[in-house]
């Protein structure tokens, strides 16, 4: 699970992070580079020098053959089970956390995103992709109307505002945190730094 000395730039394969990346500066470019703790599991490895990811064994058979067709397969490793058991291991660059804090109340929430950070380097991050609605909770559409989804199908799951994100990031030790929205999608990315 340790980070690769001598990091250089590859590219994320899945849509929301990499269309995040290519409007990013050059130096936050580089700054995601040699490993990559994949909590939901979705990228399948296709990102840096070394990945791992960490979910249920069936979501992790789909990730191995996404990094198999990607050709990075003897960069990926996997950690099957729950993030909430698992041990994550440390020094990763970066922490993904997609489409997976909605799932839980915000001091669940608080003790993921303490979890990721504490599986970073110093000037590691953690990037999470969800819906987040407006301060007014009622726009835009689609994000608010997810908050409706998380009521139904989940025990204490919402879709968080930025100002939310932010408390919550603060909370787990994260002093800065920004987000950002990944058109054409409904979705936005939210950067969670340490510095």
């Amino acid at each position: 699970m340790s980070g690769a000395a001598g990091s250089q730039t590859s590219s994320i394969t899945t849509q929301e992070p990499r269309s995040y990346l290519e409007r990013g500066s050059a130096h936050y470019r580089q700054q995601l580079i040699s490993s990559l703790s994949d909590v939901s599991g979705l990228a399948g490895g296709a990102a840096l020098q070394r990945s791992r990811a960490l979910d249920w064994k069936k979501v992790l058979s789909v990730a191995t053959e996404n990094a198999r067709a990607a050709g990075v397969e003897s960069r990926f490793k996997t950690l099957v089970g729950s993030a909430f058991d698992v041990l994550w291991g440390s020094d990763y660059d970066l922490v993904l956390l997609t489409n997976f804090l909605h799932h839980f109340d915000r001091d669940t929430c608080v003790s993921l995103l303490a979890r990721s950070k504490d599986a970073l380097t110093p000037t590691g991050r953690c990037l999470a992709v969800d819906f987040v609605p407006n301060q007014d909770r009622v726009s835009p559409p689609l994000p608010a109307a997810f908050s409706f989804m998380m009521l139904g199908s989940t025990p204490e799951g919402d879709a968080y505002t930025a100002a939310e994100f932010a408390d919550m990031g603060r909370a787990a030790g994260f002093p800065r945190v920004t987000v950002k929205p990944l058109p054409p999608t409904s979705q936005s990315i939210i950067d969670f730094q340490q510095s």
